[in-house]
């Protein structure tokens, strides 16, 4: 199954998981749980429904009785709050580890 999340890095460039070190990537997985776990149910629900399912927007739309335009804002609200919790716990989480902290 493809995966269609990826790390971003504190510039906005996606970071391969291979430039993070293992504790790097639990550290950031622990902080990621928590931050989802505090998602309201549709967010949770949509961002399943996309990640996971691999379902698109309107069929997400579809299956919720909502239009496309409020699924977007549904998921695009659900990654910044996922995002601003990461970031809130340490930036250094999604920085490649070939950068020196600047």
């Amino acid at each position: 199954m493809k995966c269609r999340a990826s790390a971003i890095s504190s510039a906005g460039a996606p970071v391969p998981a291979a430039t993070r070190s293992p504790l790097q990537r639990r550290a950031l997985q622990r902080r990621l749980l928590a931050a989802i776990s505090e998602l309201n149910e549709r967010e949770s629900s949509v961002l399943a429904a996309y990640y996971i399912e691999e379902h698109s927007m309107a069929e997400i739309a579809a299956r919720l009785g909502v239009t496309v335009g409020r699924i977007s804002q549904i998921h695009a609200l659900a990654i910044a709050r996922l995002r601003a919790a990461v970031l809130e716990e340490g930036p250094q989480l999604l920085r490649p580890r070939w950068r020196s902290a600047a």
